[in-house]
């Protein structure tokens, strides 16, 4: 008995120092009842970065599962959900979740559960990851592809007019010319003799507002 304890509370060591929630319940009889299960242990890091206090974190233990759920994610519908698939599926595999956070935006999780039965009993237990990072970095590389794609379209604009280069320079040139095509104001074109003044003077002419009247 002892070394089991001992073990246990290893265990419980280990996973308190995970930067995922990770959580357990105590045994209840059914699936139907896991709302009403009570929770036997629940890690701090991820629940101490949303703002709630090691005193909050405490009461959430041998406390209804149910009104943890309530407590942390801002959607009921999705705490409804949760329980769904939980009860008729006894799993629920990286389910997007908003954890409420009081320090400011809230955090984006994916939530991995199960519902298990060991001897006479089932039992729940799951892992909540923040993926905020992640999700940022999507949202940054989709606003620069957007601004690629924007910047591409410019360049094509400006390729139709038959500008052949091949250096970074000229390749600024080019994305300058781009921008002031629609621009109202003087544009001073400078370069020696046959380096392409009134190509790029043409280029930005049949891109701008102005392309339909006289070249002068």
């Amino acid at each position: 008995m002892k070394n089991k304890k001992e073990e246990f509370n290893i265990f419980r060591e280990v996973i308190s120092n995970a930067l995922p929630m990770v959580f357990f319940t105590h045994p209840f009889k059914h699936p139907k009842n896991i709302e009403k299960a009570r929770i036997r242990f629940i890690n701090k890091n991820l629940l101490k970065a949303i703002g709630l206090t090691d005193r909050e974190i405490e009461e959430m233990v041998e406390k209804n599962f149910k009104k943890m759920m309530d407590k942390l994610i801002c959607q009921q519908d999705s705490v409804a959900e949760y329980f769904e698939k939980l009860i008729g599926l006894h799993k629920v595999e990286g389910m997007e979740l908003l954890l409420d956070n009081r320090n400011g935006e809230n955090l984006a999780i994916h939530a991995n559960s199960r519902c298990i039965k060991i001897d006479e009993g089932w039992y729940a237990q799951g892992m909540f990851a923040d993926k905020t990072p992640e999700k940022k970095l999507e949202k940054q590389i989709r606003t620069s592809q957007s601004k690629i794609k924007s910047l591409q379209t410019e360049l094509d604009k400006i390729y139709e007019e038959d500008i052949v280069f091949s250096s970074p320079e000229m390749k600024r040139v080019i994305k300058l010319a781009a921008k002031v095509a629609d621009l109202s104001t003087t544009v001073l074109i400078q370069g020696e003799t046959g380096t392409g003044k009134e190509l790029i003077a043409r280029a930005i002419h049949g891109n701008g507002s102005r392309a339909a009247k006289p070249f002068i």
